[in-house]
């Protein structure tokens, strides 16, 4: 007889978040750790865990439930797909995530079982933990990351004990102008006096 199973796990973050997360393919990326592809209509086709998982989605409740077809490259070729369904339900501010998992290979239910647990419940809880903790910012219809540290200045940037760059400097003050000095004045270019005649020495008779 195929396998089946229902496993929950409580998430934070409220159900319409957890469930558009699921069906996008960068946040199913982020949440699990490996490369999603995913078409969030109803018959579009689904690739998760680097490639491991593939399948297509059959039915959707928007905020409420997922159904699909769900298989992995472990399935034996002669099996057919198994039947997945995901539940999201409110409760006390976090999401209550239900797999229900049927039309398992015979033998596989317990495996399965334990990597939901393992690949997406333990790695959800941290990544949805983390938006929650993050402040909201919201920019038009969706939410924006927050904004990062302001860029320092170059004044900031100028480690201390080492001079600021040039252009954070303070100007030196202007030089000021030396006093001119005031020309000496020119001596007198006239006649030069007369000297005074010596007195002849008397002669002697």
């Amino acid at each position: 007889m195929p396998d089946a199973f229902r496993i929950t796990s409580m998430v934070p973050g409220l159900p319409e978040r957890v469930y558009a997360a699921w069906l996008d393919s960068g946040a199913h990326t982020a949440f699990t750790g490996k490369t999603a592809k995913i078409d969030p209509s109803i018959g579009g086709k689904f690739v998760a865990l680097d490639g491991y998982i593939h399948g297509r989605t059959v039915d959707l409740l928007p905020g409420r439930r997922i159904v699909q077809t769900w298989r992995t490259k472990e399935f034996p070729h002669s099996a057919h797909d198994s039947r997945l369904e995901i539940q999201f339900e409110s409760a006390e501010g976090a999401t209550r995530v239900t797999i229900l998992h049927s039309h398992l290979p015979e033998g596989q239910g317990e495996r399965y079982k334990k990597a939901w647990t393992d690949r997406y419940f333990y790695p959800m809880r941290g990544y949805f933990g983390r938006l929650a903790q993050a402040p909201a910012f919201r920019t038009g219809n969706g939410p924006s990351p927050a904004p990062g540290p302001s860029v320092p200045t170059r004044m900031q940037r100028a480690r201390p004990g080492k001079p600021a760059p040039i252009s954070a400097r303070k100007p030196p003050p202007p030089k000021k102008k030396a006093a001119k000095r005031a020309p000496a004045p020119r001596k007198s270019l006239g006649k030069k006096a007369a000297r005074r005649p010596e007195k002849k020495k008397a002669r002697r008779r």
